[in-house]
């Protein structure tokens, strides 16, 4: 096009200018990548003077069609020999570098080296791994409960996923969700965890009978914001395993909203109209946090751990930002829950701004099943002691 044509004469004109050697290759690789190649150069220094420059130039507006283009622009830079390099690593291993730009942001320039590679090979590993872990059941359900912060009681519990490994261990969602996301795999990743969430929860009703659980919360990814067969799944677990779909919500963040915003909301006020329940996570992070309540359909906030972390070291802006939180979920008739409770003081303190619910470590881990439902029955025979103690004890 016009546009790249365009970029690949800045490349060249940049060059020339930077280097004692004229470059001996400028040409496009892909639908946005362009490759420079430079013999003979002297000092690394000037190379990657060489490449700031491009950048500069290159993100600056010009005209291409009628119209001003405004670009950002990253660059992977590889240092080679002839002797001991092939073409194809020099691609590969400039490709990496590239990668890594990207991931630091627009802007940036970084030089390759052999850490990066090592990286590269575990995240390949990983995606393969991945791929098969989807099919073999590797991956794992944990459970937080979410309690009353008066009574301490379970009215519902989080399921938080992990992948066993086999010979890693087990791996936190931060290091393969982004993966599965890029493979393709999110989609049955996330119908496998709330099929096996659902099947938990009717586990937990009729092993442990406690008369306030009332709900399992399970996490949708973005891509599940915008599948058509999600409804028909999740009313299939719900059949399945006989339960009703207010006894099943959904968490989503800000940050998956801000894109495509009408499709993701048709799709949740879908869910939602079926009685299944919406919760509004990680709230406050986000650049519109109103505009959030204003538009979507959602029945919870659930206020980001960062502020409760905070709540009682910097108690005037983490308790104003809580205090405000509260204050919206009343205006706009929603529950609020508390993530990333642990200590006393800030439960004391989150109760005395009139949170009704929360999470953390306070109350518990996230735990495999049997042992979340070890900890239910055992809490509920404690509560079950202490009521008859107080009943003789006032007889």
């Amino acid at each position: 096009s016009q546009i790249c044509s365009r970029l690949q004469q800045c490349v060249s004109h940049e060059l020339p200018s930077h280097a004692n050697a004229e470059p001996s290759m400028v040409c496009r690789f892909g639908a946005d990548q362009f490759v420079v190649l430079i013999p003979e150069v002297a000092q690394t220094g000037q190379v990657q003077q060489l490449a700031q420059s491009i950048i500069a130039t290159l993100q600056q507006p010009f005209t291409a069609q009628g119209q001003t283009v405004q670009t950002s622009v990253c660059a992977g830079l590889i240092f080679g020999d002839r002797n001991t390099s092939s073409p194809s690593e020099l691609l590969r291993d400039a490709g990496i570098a590239l990668q890594e730009a990207k991931a630091q942001g627009k802007g940036h320039l970084v030089t390759f080296d052999q850490s990066q590679l090592s990286g590269v090979r575990q995240r390949h590993e990983l995606e393969a791994d991945l791929s098969v872990a989807v099919q073999q059941e590797q991956l794992v359900l944990h459970y937080q409960p979410i309690v009353d912060l008066t009574s301490g009681r379970p009215q519902g519990v989080e399921a938080l996923v992990r992948w066993n490994h086999p010979k890693r261990g087990m791996i936190p969602p931060e290091q393969f969700i982004s993966i599965a996301e890029e493979i393709g795999v999110i989609l049955p990743l996330g119908r496998r965890v709330i099929k096996d969430a659902c099947r938990d929860l009717r586990r937990l009703l009729n092993d442990t009978c406690p008369t306030d659980l009332q709900y399992m919360s399970v996490n949708l990814s973005r891509a599940q914001l915008f599948d058509p067969q999600l409804a028909g799944a999740i009313q299939q677990s719900l059949r399945r395993y006989q339960l009703q779909p207010g006894q099943l919500m959904l968490e989503v963040t800000e940050s998956q909203m801000m894109a495509d915003t009408d499709q993701a909301v048709r799709q949740l006020q879908e869910l939602r109209n079926s009685g299944i329940r919406i919760a509004l996570d990680d709230f406050g992070t986000g650049h519109s946090s109103l505009a959030c309540l204003e538009r979507l359909p959602i029945d919870v906030l659930k206020i980001d751990r960062s502020f409760v972390s905070d709540i009682v070291s910097d108690a005037a802006t983490s308790g104003t930002l809580i205090y405000v939180a509260l204050y919206l979920a009343e205006r706009f008739q929603l529950e609020c829950v508390a993530e990333g409770i642990e200590t006393q003081q800030q439960l004391q303190r989150l109760i005395d701004l009139g949170c009704k619910a929360g999470q953390g470590y306070l109350f518990s881990r996230p735990l495999p099943i049997k042992d979340l439902i070890a900890r239910l029955l055992n809490q509920s025979a404690q509560a079950n002691a202490n009521g008859l103690a107080a009943l003789l004890q006032n007889r």
